[in-house]
Order: structure tokens, then C-alpha cells, then sequence
């Protein structure tokens, strides 16, 4: 009789008990940022203003914020600090204002004709907000055409017309960036535009923009007090309840009207009645037939504006010519493709790009040719040195408004 097999036991059970491996390692998965939006997840806050920057002196003044050229002490480059102004903070909280414009900023950022938003630094007051952006050596266009110390025997004139076409085609070609995103500046003019040592203009100051989308314009009537007298569109200034992007291409018009007259404005009233009155004596009275649907706004319709008429001395003819008499017939046609009184047929950014301007002689120059001046104010002006003439400013933009959000 042969013995009784050994009962069989499970292999798992034979093997001898061994402990549980140790947790491994929580792996965190980390998605790396963007060149574009590096600056802010770097420091997982905003950076403090005293310490990360040295500011050096004021720069400018906007009517949502102060500027200051600042030193960068980590990155190690000059930046401009904007300090933003409260407004009506103890009411409304944050000002909008500045809300949508670092809105706006981050949503245009990484086009070489906008100003590059780079920050958001903090001081130890709750008021202390700092939107920290490039800085343009040459400061806004503006100030440069009004700096008659820049002129000399070899250059009568700041821009020459061949450099206008480059500052021109710039100012498109950000004006298509911000449009293509459904952005409106709403406040495009010369002191809005800065001017680099390398040639570059960079549209800047979003204190007043607004996104724009088609599909939701009628959605709610947006506010009429906006861009700047001077470069203030007909629709505009006689209370249309709709606008849109075309009201940038207006005030484009008359910031190359403005270069190519040497920094004289072309559209100078004292207040509405007399802006309009400009802009009749320069491009002739609207009609029906030229802008369908003008007899019906506002302004118009309560007598506020009237519009000029044939049969009493109302002047039907266009006199651009004569106000901006430097410019040949293909450019006279690029200033009235854009100052045109229906904003249904202004042209847009795209379709000037393409003007026939642009391939005329003189061609734009490429950007390492265009002109670079010598500023010493930039790092401020030696003691009992004198000051710059002081630029004639349009009526409202002397006092700021500090009141609600313009919507």
C-alpha cells in the first residue's frame, strides 16, 4: 500500500508572506507654460512692486492710470509700471476699467504692434496695483511729433512720406489683430501709440476697449462719450445707439492725416457741434444717399447737430486736399477709404492693407531704417534745462473724467 500524497497547497499560499510594496510616489503632472503667459504662474502670485522693481521717474498719464519707467531687478531690463487709478473704488470695488483692460491685454498679447503685457505687481496699499508692460524708448508718437527740437536742416519734417506708410501699415495691422478677436480700442490717437528705437509703433492704453462680438452688439447699446474729440467718429458724435470696430478706423484716418501734416490735427473742434462742424467743412455734408439712416440719430433728430443743408450755403465738397496738401491722389483716397461717414462702408483694416497707397513710390522703409532719435528727456532732462513745448491736448482729455466705467 503506497503513501498518502502530501495535500497540494497553492503556490500563492506557499510562498512565503511578503509585505505590501511602499506607496509610490505621487507624480505630478505639470503642463509647462507658454513663452506668452510664463510671467504669470512663475511666481504663483503677483510680484511686489518694491521689491522686484526700482521705479526711476513718471513718464506719462493716462486717464485710467500713471505711467513710470521702472527697473526690473530680476528680469534685468526697463519696463514701464502702469499705476492703476481707483476711480470709484469705494463703490464699485476694482475698477472695471482695469479689469478688461488686463483682459484685453492677455487676450491680444504676441502681436509685434500691440504692447506686450508682461505683469501684475502689488504694493503694501490695497490702491497699489501695477500693470507692468514693455517699455518703448521713444515714447508715444505724440509727444515726438510736438518735440520740434527734433527737426533740423536735414529733417524739415519728423516722417517722411515713405516712414508714414510703415507707421500706417502698423497701426492696420494691429487695428486687424485687435478686430480679428472682436476687440474695439475705442480710444486709438497719436499719444496711444508708441514709437521704439527700433522703428516699431505698438498701440497701447485698453483702459476703454471693449470686446465687440457681431452677434452680440445689439445686445446692449455701449457708451457714445468714448475715444478721444479729435479722432471722435460721426456716429459717434451724433449718438448712433449701435457702433463697432469701425469707429477705430475713423480715428486711423486721423492719426495718418495727422502724421503726414507733421502733427497739425486734421479734425481740431472746440466741442461736438464744432468737431462736426470740422468734419463737414473737410469731407462735405452727409446726406441720405451718402450715409442712409443719418436723418434719423439722435443728435440730428433733437437739433443738437443739425445737418448742413445745399440750399442754405451748406458745403457739399470734400477740401482734403487742401488740409492735408502733402499727400498724393492714392493717398488722399487711403484718408477718405477710412474717413468715410457710413460706417457700414468705412473700410476695414484688412481691406486698407491692400490699398494701392502701400505699392506706390516711396515704399515703406523695412523697420531697421526707419528713424531713431535722440532723446535725452528719457532719462530725464538736466537740471535748468528747458522744457518742451507743451502739446495741445483736445478739450476732453485736459480733465479726465473720474467717473463710472465707461460700458
Amino acid at each position: 500500500m503506497s503513501a498518502p500524497k502530501a495535500a497540494q497547497v497553492p503556490a500563492a499560499a506557499a510562498a512565503p508572506m511578503q509585505a505590501p510594496p511602499p506607496p509610490a510616489a505621487r507624480i505630478e503632472f505639470v503642463k509647462p507654460a507658454s513663452p506668452r503667459s510664463s510671467s504669470f504662474f512663475e511666481d504663483g502670485a503677483c510680484a511686489s512692486v518694491s521689491e522686484r522693481y526700482e521705479r526711476r521717474d513718471r513718464i506719462g498719464e493716462g486717464t485710467y492710470g500713471i505711467i513710470y519707467r521702472a527697473w526690473d531687478r530680476k528680469r534685468q531690463r526697463v519696463v514701464a509700471l502702469k499705476r492703476l487709478l481707483p476711480h470709484n473704488e469705494s463703490q464699485d470695488g476694482f475698477p472695471l476699467t482695469s479689469l478688461r483692460e488686463v483682459s484685453v491685454l492677455r487676450k491680444l498679447r504676441g502681436h509685434a504692434n500691440v504692447v506686450t503685457f508682461l505683469d501684475v505687481a502689488v504694493g503694501p496699499r490695497r490702491d497699489a496695483v501695477f500693470l507692468v508692460l514693455e517699455y518703448a524708448e521713444h515714447g508715444d508718437l505724440g509727444a515726438l511729433l510736438d518735440d520740434r527740437r527734433l527737426r533740423n536742416a536735414s529733417r524739415r519734417r519728423l516722417f517722411s512720406e515713405g516712414e508714414v506708410k510703415c507707421l500706417a501699415r502698423q497701426l492696420l495691422l494691429a487695428l486687424r489683430h485687435c478686430h480679428d478677436r472682436y476687440v474695439a480700442h475705442r480710444d486709438v490717437k497719436v499719444a496711444n501709440l508708441l514709437y521704439t528705437a527700433r522703428g516699431q509703433l505698438k498701440i497701447c492704453d485698453f483702459g476703454l476697449a471693449r470686446v465687440v462680438s457681431p452677434q452680440k452688439i445689439g445686445d446692449r447699446a455701449l457708451t457714445q462719450n468714448v475715444v478721444t474729440l479729435w479722432y471722435r467718429a460721426p456716429e459717434l458724435l451724433l449718438r448712433a445707439p449701435r457702433y463697432g470696430t469701425p469707429v477705430d478706423l475713423w480715428a486711423a484716418g486721423c492719426v495718418v492725416a495727422e502724421v503726414l501734416r507733421d502733427g497739425k490735427p486734421l479734425l481740431d473742434g472746440e466741442d461736438e457741434r464744432a468737431q462736426f462742424a470740422k468734419i463737414v467743412e473737410t469731407l462735405g455734408a452727409p446726406s441720405e444717399a451718402t450715409w442712409p439712416g443719418v436723418s434719423a440719430l439722435p443728435r440730428v433728430r433733437d437739433g443738437g447737430i443739425p445737418l448742413p443743408s445745399p440750399l442754405f450755403g451748406g458745403r457739399r465738397f470734400c477740401t482734403l486736399n487742401v488740409r492735408v496738401p502733402d499727400a498724393p491722389p492714392a493717398g488722399l483716397d487711403f484718408l477718405q477709404s477710412l474717413l468715410c461717414y457710413d460706417p457700414a462702408l468705412r473700410a476695414s483694416a484688412s481691406e486698407t492693407l491692400q490699398h494701392a497707397w502701400f505699392d506706390d513710390a516711396p515704399r515703406a522703409p523695412p523697420l531697421h531704417l526707419m528713424p531713431a532719435f535722440d532723446l535725452p528727456a528719457a532719462v530725464g532732462p538736466p537740471a535748468g534745462a528747458p522744457k518742451p513745448p507743451a502739446r495741445r491736448t483736445p478739450p476732453d482729455a485736459r480733465a479726465p473724467k473720474r467717473a463710472r466705467a465707461a460700458r
